[in-house]
This record gives C-alpha cells, structure tokens and sequence, in this order.
C-alpha cells in the first residue's frame, strides 16, 4: 500500500457502499507498512483541507467489514478505510487541475490529482492504494508499490517506460537515451533487435493488453509512417497508423492515467512562413501531414497528461536505420556518385534523434507538459546540408553538390511538400531547456559515430 499523503481511494459522494465493495482487494502487507499507511491515514482526517483552498470536502470512513465499525483505529481496522470526498472547486498545487474527476469509470483509477502530481508537502506521487484492473484482476498497486520500492532502493528518479514504435532511428535513440537506468519494454512491428518485441499498435486490443500487463509509469508512441510518398498512395493505412493508433496510446495512456510522449512532425505547416513556433496554426499539405495533425491534435485535446516534440528533418540511427535525406546522401556516396543533386528550394531544420531524446528527457524529469518544437539550433535548406555533408567527409574536391528545383524529381518525390517547415524552439527556450546543438555540430558528431568507415 502506497502513502500517497491521503492513504485513502477518493470515491464520489453518495456510492460509498457501492465503491467500497467495488474496490475491495486482498493485498497482503508487512507490518511496518501497514502502519505507514494508517499514520498518514490519521494526518488526512486530522487537516481541514488535504488540497487546495477549498473548505467544502466531505470526509467519510467506510469500514470493509462490520467487526471494524465503531473501533479505535490500528493498523488492521484503519487499512479497510475509505476515504471519500465532494468534488469541489479545490485545484492541483502543483498542475492546476481539477483535483478530483467527476465520476471515474469502472476501469480507471480514482486519485487525487488527475495528472499523478506530486505532492507539495510530502513528495510523493498522487498514486491510488487499490488501483485493480477488472479485465485480468491484476492488483497493480502491488506493481506500484514493487517499483516504488525500488526506485527508492537505488536512490534514484526511475521509470518504467512502454515504447510503441521502437525500431526505427528514433526509438534506437531512445533506447540509448533511457535503456540504461530504467525499465524499459520496447515494441515495434519490425523486430530488428534483439531487445524489441513484437507489437503493431494498430490493433488496439493487442496493443493496450501488453501495455497493461507491464503496467508502465510512462507511455512513449514513437512510431509513424513517414514515407510521404507512400502515405500518400495509401492514405487509409496512413490515417490508421499516424492518426488512429496515436488515438489508441491516448486511451491506454488515460486508463491507467500516465504521461504519454507523442512525437509530431515540422511536416504539418503549409511553407508559407519562413519560421515556426510552437503556437503557429498547421495547415498540412498531403496525407502525411494531415494524419500527423490529427493524431497530435488528438492526443493534445484528450490525453490527460501529455508530452508532444515536433521534430524537423530527423538524422540518426546510421545505416541500418537511417532512411532519411542524410543516409540517401551517403547511400549514393557510397555507390561512387560524384555528382549529388539536391533541391534548393525546400527550407528545414535537422533533428539529431540523441539529442532530441536527451531533451525529452529533461522535461520528463521536470514533468513539463505541452508541446514544444524541437529541433537543432539554426535554419538551413537542403542544399546547405549537403554541402556541409561533402565538407564534413573530406570530399569538396571530388564530390559536386549540384543545385536543382524540385521538379528535378517530381517523377520520384510526388507528394507535396511544404517550401519551408523550419522550427524555432520558442518554448523549450523561454523554459531555459534547449540543449538542441546547432545543426553542423550535430551533423559532424553522427558522422563520426554511425558512418566510421562506411565509405571505405
């Protein structure tokens, strides 16, 4: 049993009978916890007010059993309590939310704080003491409790992330970025390492089973078609991976009330800007951009807790995983092209994949919520990384970058694409968190440490 600084399950006014026998559970504990929780049970029914400001809240003990009625409290009568509340104007502390929900559903998990705040005065995380899962009668406080226990063992900040698309350039940076300190299971529908398990997050069903039965503390949906030529000859299978499936991590994410990361996309605005902020308004141009808005309006709308980076043109993974502009370069450097051909007309900015997840990290840690942009420091085009690609090799005497329009390619590269989908990170800047480096310095460092030896 956790000591959330209430020790008690919130139920709403008038079902107190039918919530205690809703959320009765056998879970055995040792002694001393036991009196951990009856003591912080004893301080919620001594304050006035546990949150907020409010002086409106109803407080109710409903013994589990009737042996308990009418009895001095101890450690084994005052566990069967249930403390019950009015929902009222009292707000989060720390979030602002409302702190309690109107009614929670058969599956969710009556709290506090709907985001899992943590508590100002104790510290510790707005977790309910018998949160069940009524499909597998899973008592996942024991899990809770199981990783709360070790976290404080080590004496660090863990968690325990599920991540959802994990095979790609991306989720390998993320693997990198959080593997080594945390407890982590990695998905993807192509299984190309061994530390990834099969799963296609398109099917709902599969999908919220395996995430439930590792029961996370964190819920990161990386994964996304991206080929926008692809998307755009086949917008149904587009719309269900890039905009269905994020609906999917919303639900799974809210039933067990955690924090989702979902990644958008520079791709959502229409070019007819120079630069964009986190507060500009998208207009996407083709199917891509379209199923990507609507998965992050999606998310942003109805997750109650959530975290959305936009990324710009993505660089990372090496040449396994990398299947974007970088390694398009270097694939025919590699076939022994002197000449490259590359458009001058289209403007951007590069994301290095390590240190994109670097930074979503950091605002994990701080638990700041929202959207923000998320790209390497300073506005190219196409053109200009290329150049700088050839200079950064050593081949300026042997390698030409030719600069062409992009109907040079409009037999191959179809789809519509913005002229302009530069990012400026606004927020993360005004937040004092942009460790995104500047392009060519990220450019030089993945060159040096996935392409060593690539071109012989």
């Amino acid at each position: 049993m956790l000591d959330d600084g209430r020790c008690g399950v919130l139920v709403p006014p008038g079902d107190e009978q039918a919530w205690t026998d809703a959320l009765r559970t056998d879970i055995s504990e040792p002694d001393a916890l036991a009196e951990k929780a009856a003591a912080g049970r004893r301080r919620v029914l001594e304050r006035t007010t546990p949150r907020g400001t409010c002086d409106g809240w109803k407080r109710y003990t409903a013994p589990r059993s009737p042996e308990t009625t009418g009895r001095e409290e101890s450690p084994a009568t005052i566990d069967a309590a249930i403390i019950t509340t009015q929902r009222c104007n009292a707000r989060c502390r720390i979030c602002n939310t409302w702190a309690h929900p109107a009614k929670p559903s058969e599956e969710s998990a009556p709290r506090g704080c709907q985001r899992g705040c943590r508590s100002a005065s104790t510290g510790s995380t707005s977790i309910p003491v018998h949160y069940v899962n009524r499909r597998q009668q899973l008592p996942l406080s024991v899990t809770l409790q199981q990783r709360n226990s070790t976290q404080q063992r080590h004496g660090i900040d863990m968690i325990r992330a599920y991540i959802a698309g994990c095979g790609g350039m991306l989720g390998q940076a993320f693997y990198e970025e959080f593997g080594g300190d945390n407890d982590l299971r990695c998905t993807d529908i192509d299984v190309n390492e061994d530390w990834l398990a099969h799963l296609d997050f398109r099917d709902f069903s599969t999908y919220r089973e395996d995430v439930l039965a590792f029961a996370p503390d964190h819920l990161f949906h990386l994964g996304a078609l991206t080929d926008l030529e692809y998307c755009e000859t086949h917008p149904d299978e587009t719309y269900a991976t890039n905009a269905m499936a994020a609906e999917n991590a919303v639900y799974i994410a809210n039933e067990l009330d955690i924090p989702l990361l979902y990644i958008g996309t520079a791709g959502i605005f229409d070019g007819r800007q120079d630069l964009y902020d986190d507060w500009d308004t998208p207009n996407p141009l083709g199917a891509y951009g379209r199923a990507k808005w609507a998965g992050e309006e999606f998310v942003k709308q109805n997750a109650r807790t959530h975290l959305i980076c936009r990324a710009g043109w993505m660089m990372g993974g090496g040449p396994r995983k990398d299947k974007k502009f970088i390694q398009k370069l270097m694939q025919q450097l590699h076939d022994g092209r002197s000449e490259l051909n590359v458009v001058d007309d289209k403007l951007g900015t590069p994301t290095y994949t390590r240190d994109f997840a670097h930074n979503v990290r950091l605002l994990l840690e701080r638990r700041w919520w929202g959207l923000y942009n998320m790209v390497c420091q300073g506005a190219t085009s196409r053109l200009e990384v290329a150049q700088a690609l050839v200079s950064e090799l050593g081949l300026d005497a042997s390698v030409s970058v030719r600069p062409v329009g992009s109907d040079f390619f409009a037999d191959i590269y179809f789809a519509p694409r913005p002229d302009s989908e530069r990012l400026v990170n606004r927020k993360l800047a005004l937040r004092g968190l942009d460790v995104m480096r500047p392009w060519r310095e990220a450019l030089a460092e993945y060159i040096r440490a996935d392409y060593a030896g690539y071109l012989g």
